[in-house]
């Protein structure tokens, strides 16, 4: 089977999808997947958290279960047809982390007392 008919019948038997792919212009690219956005005892987890305990879990239960093994899935069809993959990282550029939205500064500076 040709590598851009495996990632359609991926993408077919995981929500019915059915989205023909044009393999020369494509990639995969994978979004916010780090422990400090999706974890359980993450950052956002442990913000949220203080205010209503057990708020995310079914969040990160998901996340665990669901969505990191279809990402997965879909990263090895990627690479197995050489298709780019791509992954974001929101991270600061500066010690202070004053470049970080106000939003984000708050859960850091909340989390640090």
């Amino acid at each position: 089977m040709e590598p851009d008919v495996k990632i359609d019948a991926f993408l077919a038997a995981k929500r019915g999808i059915r989205a023909p792919l044009d393999v020369a212009h494509s990639a995969l690219l994978v979004i916010d997947m780090q422990g400090y956005q999706v974890s359980g005892d993450g950052a956002i987890a442990k913000f949220f958290g203080t205010f209503a305990p057990g708020v995310l879990d079914y969040f990160a239960k998901r996340v665990t279960d669901v969505v990191v093994p279809w990402i997965t899935s879909l990263i090895a069809a990627f690479r197995e047809a050489r298709l780019p993959v791509l992954f974001t990282r929101y991270a600061s550029n500066r010690p202070d982390l004053k470049d970080y939205p106000p939003n984000i500064q708050m859960f850091n500076n909340f989390l640090s007392f």
